[in-house]
């Protein structure tokens, strides 16, 4: 039997849909824009925690989110200008681990989305 989440990716905070996107220009450079890596699924309660091996160019490429009150789909969010392929690594409350290899989709958000719904972060 497997655990039945799934990863995914956004834009947008799991956690506040309605909230405006943020990105960062860099001068001569691409944008950043903060992606949020999230579980979601029917199983999520029985997760304990879940690890992102992120793109090795990250100052911390792995990084370990337990699942909590305040974060019950063991949200995290980066800042990046590109897309690639994360490994997650789901553990449950009975120490199980489970794999899953994620190629982020923000991108596809960003082209349908205008420029100017963007909050500017500092």
């Amino acid at each position: 039997m497997g655990l039945n989440v799934a990863v995914k990716d956004s834009l947008k905070n799991p956690y506040d849909p309605s909230g405006a996107p943020e990105m960062r220009r860099q001068a001569g450079k691409s944008p950043l824009y903060k992606v949020h890596i999230y579980l979601d699924g029917n199983d999520l309660l029985f997760v304990n925690s879940a690890t992102y091996h992120l793109h090795q160019t990250f100052d911390q490429p792995v990084r370990t989110v337990s699942r909590s009150i305040r974060n019950p789909n063991c949200s995290l969010a980066i800042w990046t200008w590109g897309i690639f392929t994360v490994r997650v690594i789901v553990e449950d409350k009975s120490g199980q681990k489970y794999e899953f290899v994620h190629p982020l989709t923000y991108g596809a958000e960003i082209e349908r989305t205008p420029q100017s719904v963007f909050r500017q972060a500092s």
